[in-house]
């Protein structure tokens, strides 16, 4: 039986998060740094959902658990977040006082928590061995004892008792573990603990669930060597259950030649699969076989789906990378079955060949699943009791109604999103909770407590410890890490030197902390992957350890040396050896570095007067910070003032008029500034206080401002002429189109029956088609679709044909439904990419013709208009506007964020965001997350009332400085000034200027350092007795040639005393 309840707080300050993969985790992280407690609850054992269980992620093709596990561990040692895992919600109940009272039903597992260290005795001595569900971390490839944990930097680092397992449990016998235990915490106690916490606010992120293979008996799912996408990312993994080997489970013989299977149980009107895309199917498959290729050039890999739907930032150049460069091939087409032969372990995958049209077969090792990904909402709907839609999700009525009451979706729960967007989504629903317990900020947040640090004086001798890490076979595979950590032990100064698996988990953070109090260590070092990641982790290791954080170094022995010499792995031993023992050089000049903390500006300068800057000006001002809207236009709404309301879906309706009266609020909200037909001019400052210069009405206004959001926008590129080298007033834009469409009887005045949507104009280049935009802009499709259906409503008889190489409608449920309503009427034909569709006038009509590639035809169509998908470009100014922010661009012209998965709103630039359109073409819907999102990650730094200034900047020798004024030329961060100084010359008193560092915008590059002829400047950190030092210790045991000139035939003879030849 339960326990009986107990109440564990009453205060609206506290938020429940339910679910904690990376859409929870960011949610978390985001409301601790906006000033509330996080009760954290997962229902299974570790944090980290299915992003835990990859190997890679695209387009960047990075570890993924390298990029998770710092977040893992900063959940799980933040004082402001309460975790319980195997914990599930039962009960919500609504209080008057705007409260929520939940009740949560926590299983224990047989171990003592707190008590338990995690060192897997217990594991080791277990005798009962079994076979894990598909459902665990890894997907059922793996066999599991009766006592074991997820996978070894799993957070809470914790081991669980399977009670249906063990013999203690079951039959009251064996009890080794026990017995085994040096902590004693296993206890048998499997009661069912229940808790009661009443809390401001509710965000569900309860992610999805992938559909099992067996299934889908027509793929011939169940058979071992059909497997799922889920599973075949367990078998590519360095930690899964083959070690990264990818083998066929029939027969453990290496796969040759591998099918992966799209669309397997989505975009399907069959019972008990989904009508609509799961969204993230095509991506992964494309890095599932890139990696295998990484794996063995020789295997050969075959993608199966109806088209591409690569249609995200650079998605699209990832896919002609699968294909070009990796030699991925792509078969256009679904799959009818998969069936075995009875002589042979080859598996034969029956298909319609979409060029030809006829049946094919391919003989095939393994074959990969992408089957469909279901959101797990049903239980929230159950607690809540609320009925879902036929998609399984909440209507946008259901929504609103939750979010009213304190209650508010994330990730998956909201509709199908990849990593990027849940990340997005957990920061917008943070968000959202902060605007309403905006009173209650900070009642309940508590300061982290850390040791008093210890002293660590230039003159103690250096002790310093090493921490190599294999990072599963990332370095590994390559890299002889025991040999490395043997060989830099005997390097004088190195107490200790260790190796382990993973170095970011959370276990490996208290072996770190271990080693320096044991051993009296005052520099630590990890030689392991890149430092923009993962620095920051170990830095508050070593805090947590008393010591300084910047007495530690980190190498990146994986870019630098496994991953560049990835076939030779003698060389990126002996280069990772050098490596590290240059890093111990620097270390040993090592000193305590201090932050500094400077006042924020509490105020917000909102750049664009569209849907996502709105929305985060709107939040921003609720929560009682001033804002500053900037908007070039003579009226705010940015792109959706060209929208058609007749062309707008339901949601996308009630999305506008809920924009209007948004426009209305801020234009009379005391707090929000507008400034229309402006300009921004220029921009000074750092972050917390940022000095921002702006025109508007023939006015230049200079603002202070702590924040400041990039919401700029796109625009349809009106290049119609460029891509069909003909001009007439028949042929329009998207845009342009839809004005003529809104125009109450403008279509039939034009005399327009004939339609023709050209999809992938000037964008998406392929074969013979090639833009300087190669990538999709991923509105195009859904936007020539409802145009489609509008024509028809207009005129009932027109003839309407969409001309298309593949409609990319992932990302929104009702998009497939919209496709095959407007297949029931129009002519959907597919062009072959080799060659754009020609365009020419003939009297009053155009004449277009194409090739269709399936029939491989040339077709001409009489119409009277045709309309163009150009590209969605980032708006006019985008580029000079990221130079005076100093923010980078892509090669497409759109904002580049500071890591494509973990941080899609946040800038290297600190205190400067992205939102909407400016970061890349998105829908109405999504424009508005990244909006709110970026609000409360400007919050989160506001609100604090101070930002710690960077502890490695440069300093300035007053003594050595001329005053030559390069350092300031140079200088990106404007982060030197020139001060007035008074010397005594020849008994005279003049005034000289000298450099001087403003350390709050120096951001430590280092440029002014290498600049100055005087040597006036060092950087802190970095300075040229650490640098020398690591060019010494490279070079220690070979001359070093680079001071001696070369030599001559006349000092070669000089030095044998002899005489020159």
């Amino acid at each position: 039986m339960a326990a009986k309840p107990s109440i564990k707080a009453q205060a609206p300050g506290e938020v429940l998060v339910v679910g904690m993969g990376v859409a929870g985790i960011q949610a978390s992280l985001d409301l601790t740094r906006l000033g509330f407690h996080v009760t954290a609850v997962e229902k299974g054992k570790t944090i980290g959902g299915i992003m835990a269980q990859l190997d890679k992620t695209f387009p960047t093709n990075d570890c993924s658990l390298c990029i998770l596990a710092p977040k893992m561990v900063e959940v799980y040692r933040d004082p402001n977040i309460t975790l319980y895992q195997n914990t599930e919600l039962k009960k919500v109940e609504y209080l008057q006082d705007g409260g929520i009272k939940v009740l949560l039903e926590k299983q224990n597992m047989g171990i003592n928590e707190s008590a338990c260290k995690n060192c897997g005795e217990c594991n080791k001595i277990c005798p009962i061995q079994y076979d894990e569900p598909i459902t665990w971390f890894d997907a059922g490839l793996a066999r599991r004892k009766a006592v074991n944990i997820p996978f070894p930097s799993a957070v809470p680092p914790v081991y669980a008792i399977e009670k249906t397992r063990c013999l203690k449990a079951k039959h009251n016998a064996c009890g080794k573990c026990q017995a085994a235990c040096p902590s004693n915490a296993i206890t048998y106690d499997f009661s069912v603990q229940q808790i009661e916490i009443v809390v401001g606010g509710i965000i569900f992120a309860t992610g999805c669930t992938p559909m099992e293979p067996k299934k889908f008996p027509r793929f011939l799912g169940g058979h071992p060597d059909v497997i799922s996408s889920i599973q075949f990312e367990r078998l590519m993994c360095a930690s899964g259950p083959t070690s990264g080997e990818i083998i066929k489970r029939s027969n453990k013989k290496h796969a040759n030649r591998i099918a992966f299977i799209q669309c397997v149980g989505s975009r399907s009107k069959r019972p008990g699969e989904l009508e609509y895309c799961s969204s993230v199917c095509c991506m992964y498959a494309m890095k599932e076989a890139q990696i295998t290729k990484e794996h063995d050039p020789h295997v050969e890999c075959y993608i199966f789906n109806p088209e591409n739907r690569a249609c995200a930032k650079g998605f699209h150049e990832y896919f002609l990378r699968s294909r070009n460069e990796y030699g991925v091939k792509f078969m256009p087409g679904r799959v009818s079955r998969v069936h075995d032969l009875k002589d042979s372990p080859d598996l034969i995958v029956e298909y319609e060949d979409d060029i030809s049209g006829e049946p094919a077969e391919l003989r095939v090792d393994l074959v990969i699943l992408a089957t469909a990904l279901v959101p797990n909402t049903k239980e929230i709907a159950t607690v809540l009791g609320i009925e879902l839609n036929k998609h399984g999700y909440f209507d946008s009525q259901a929504i609103a109604g939750l979010e009213s009451r304190g209650i508010y979706l994330s990730g998956y729960d909201i509709k199908p999103m990849d990593i990027p967007l849940s990340v997005v989504s957990g920061s917008a629903a943070a968000a959202k909770i902060s605007q309403r317990l905006n009173a209650a900020r900070f009642s309940r947040i508590v300061e982290q407590k850390l040791p008093k640090e210890k002293k660590v004086s230039p003159t103690d001798e250096p002790r310093i410890g090493v921490l190599v890490c294999h990072c599963g076979i990332n370095i590994g595979r390559t890299i002889d890490c025991e040999r490395v950590a043997k060989e830099v032990a005997k390097i004088p100064n190195v107490i200790i030197a260790d190796h382990n698996y993973y170095s970011c988990s959370s276990d490996s953070q208290v072996l770190i902390r271990n080693m320096i109090a044991e051993h009296n260590l005052n520099r630590f070092i990890v030689a392991s992957c890149t430092p923009r990641t993962h620095e920051s982790l170990f830095r508050g290791t070593l805090q947590e350890a008393g010591l300084n954080p910047y007495l530690f170094e980190l190498v990146n022995i994986r870019e630098h040396a496994s991953w560049v010499h990835m076939n030779e792995p003698e060389a990126a031993t002996e280069k990772a050896i050098e490596l590290i023992k240059m890093n111990i050089a620097k270390a040993r000049g090592l000193a305590p570095q201090q932050k500094k903390q400077i006042k924020v500006t509490k105020s917000a300068i909102v750049i664009g007067g569209g849907p996502a800057g709105l929305h985060a000006a709107d939040n921003l001002a609720h929560q009682d910070f001033d804002v500053y809207i900037v908007e070039k236009g003579e009226k705010l709404g940015g792109a959706t003032r060209k929208f058609s309301r007749k062309m707008l879906l339901d949601d996308e309706r009630i999305a506008l008029d809920a924009l209007d009266g948004l426009i209305a609020r801020l234009e009379a909200h005391p707090r929000v500034t507008i400034f229309m037909q402006a300009r921004i001019q220029d921009v000074s400052g750092f972050v917390g206080n940022y000095k921002v210069k702006i025109t508007s009405d023939g006015k230049t206004s200079e603002i202070d401002a702590g924040s400041i959001i990039v919401a700029t926008g796109v625009a349809q590129d009106p290049g119609v002429a460029i891509a069909t080298k003909i001009l007439s007033t028949r042929i329009y834009t998207q845009e342009q189109f839809e004005k003529i469409l809104d125009e109450e009887g403008k279509l039939k005045a034009l005399g327009i029956k004939r339609v023709g949507f050209i999809q992938c104009t000037e964008q998406r280049h392929d074969g013979g088609i090639t833009s300087d935009f190669p990538n999709c802009s991923g509105i195009c499709c859904k936007i020539t679709l409802k145009m489609a259906k509008l024509v028809r409503q207009i005129e009932p008889d027109a003839s309407i044909y969409i001309m298309q190489r593949g409609m990319n409608l992932s990302g929104d449920v009702e998009n497939e439904a919209l496709f095959q309503q407007v297949q029931l009427w129009a002519g959907v034909a597919r062009y072959d990419p080799s060659e754009f569709p020609s365009i020419k006038a003939s009297g009053n009509e155009l004449l277009v013709s194409f090739k269709e590639r399936n029939s491989g035809e040339q077709l001409e169509l009489a119409l009277d208009a045709v309309v163009l998908a150009t590209p969605y470009k980032s708006a006019e100014g985008t580029k000079d506007l990221a130079m005076q922010l100093k923010v980078p661009v892509t090669q497409d012209g759109f904002m580049l964020e500071a890591h494509v998965k973990l941080r899609p709103v946040d800038f290297a630039t600190e205190g400067v965001f992205v939102a909407g359109g400016a970061q890349w073409p998105k829908s109405l819907e999504d424009a508005v997350l990244q909006g709110l999102a970026a609000s409360g990650r400007a919050i989160g730094l506001l609100a604090k009332g101070y930002v710690e200034a960077e502890g490695i900047t440069a300093e300035v020798d007053e003594s050595l400085c001329i005053g030559c004024r390069k350092c300031e030329s140079v200088c990106p961060y404007r982060a030197i000034e020139m001060v007035p100084r008074s010397m005594e010359i020849d008994m005279e008193h003049v005034i000289v200027y000298k450099s001087r560092v403003i350390e709050a915008m120096c951001k430590g590059c280092g440029t002014c350092a290498a600049t100055c002829p005087s040597k006036a400047i060092d950087q802190r950190h970095f300075k040229n007795a650490q640098v020398l030092s690591m060019i010494t210790a490279l070079f220690e045991d070979e001359p070093c040639t680079c001071c001696v000139p070369p030599a001559t035939p006349s000092s070669a003879a000089s030095a044998k005393g002899g005489e020159a030849p």
